[in-house]
């Protein structure tokens, strides 16, 4: 199971395959369209099979009794993502991730208040005809020195920006007020529930988002450095869109320092209410048919 990474940011990643030190003891070779860790000596991919120290008979059982996805997973050396998962990176769209000086800059900020996993998303992006086009997206949240708004204002500041959307629900009202004074501020409300919200506007992820591709990278700084680098802010909200699932208790889970939801319901709201696309076409025309998805 540890040796199936699910990404980046997975420890064994962090302290093996990306870890400086262990470079040249290790190798990797492109399977079928995915990369798998292997032995330089022999570079076959590992499998349950290919320890002489297991006996067959303990394959058998692990075959007749494991669910299907982990025997693909330990038995056959599958690499699967987690059931529920909807977005592939390969279905959406990435550019140079210059910023077109002829558009103009906007933010949306989506406001998170809570005990664990707490984190405001605020997305930097330029909509360019029925595109957007990311710049940048910050996962932040207020530390010993400085409140959520001055937190909010000061990677904000890096930017000119046009307009800055927040989401004003309940108490996240009071933050729009505080941001007003630095910012042109527009309101918006969510009602949606969050997973239906992001599953509704999936088709219009792919189709519409144009994601820069320096954030398909692992960012070369330490792990801890991430959320204070454009690259490394970028690698994470984009991992956090790959792992969201239609499946709610995979999006929060206990212990971990983010959830796979910030990043993605930022995303949707704004193309839910700066681009208005209020939700994902039900009928898409092909020619004079109506296909219905």
């Amino acid at each position: 199971i540890t040796s199936n990474p699910e990404g980046a940011t997975h420890w064994l990643y962090r302290k093996f395959i990306h870890n400086a030190e262990m470079k040249g003891r290790y190798a990797t070779k492109d399977f079928g369209g995915r990369k798998s860790v292997v032995f330089p000596s022999t570079m076959e991919e590992y499998r349950v099979s290919n320890n002489g120290h297991i006996d067959d008979s303990y394959v058998d059982m692990l075959i007749e009794t494991l669910p299907e996805i982990d025997v693909r997973r330990l038995v056959y050396g599958e690499h699967i993502d987690s059931v529920g998962k909807i977005f592939d990176s390969s279905k959406l769209k990435f550019y140079d991730g210059v910023i077109n000086e002829n558009y103009d800059i906007y933010a949306l900020i989506d406001p998170s208040f809570g005990q664990e996993n707490c984190f405001t998303s605020a997305i930097v992006y330029q909509k360019i005809g029925n595109e957007v086009n990311l710049i940048d997206s910050g996962l932040l949240r207020s530390n010993a020195v400085d409140t959520i708004d001055e937190v909010i204002a000061t990677f904000l500041k890096q930017f000119k920006l046009k307009e800055v959307w927040i989401e004003a629900n309940f108490g996240q009202g009071e933050l729009a007020k505080k941001l007003a004074r630095s910012f042109n501020i527009k309101r918006f409300y969510a009602k949606e529930n969050k997973i239906k919200r992001i599953s509704n506007q999936s088709i219009n992820i792919r189709e519409n988002v144009n994601f820069p591709l320096s954030w398909k990278q692992v960012p070369d700084i330490q792990y801890d450095k991430w959320l204070d680098n454009s690259d490394g802010r970028g690698f994470i909200a984009l991992s956090q869109l790959l792992n969201f699932s239609d499946d709610d208790k995979e999006n929060c889970i206990k212990g971990q320092d983010l959830t796979y939801i910030d990043f993605p319901d930022a995303l949707t709201s704004i193309l839910s209410f700066t681009m208005n696309f209020s939700k994902q076409s039900v009928f898409k025309p092909i020619g004079t048919r109506n296909i219905k998805y």
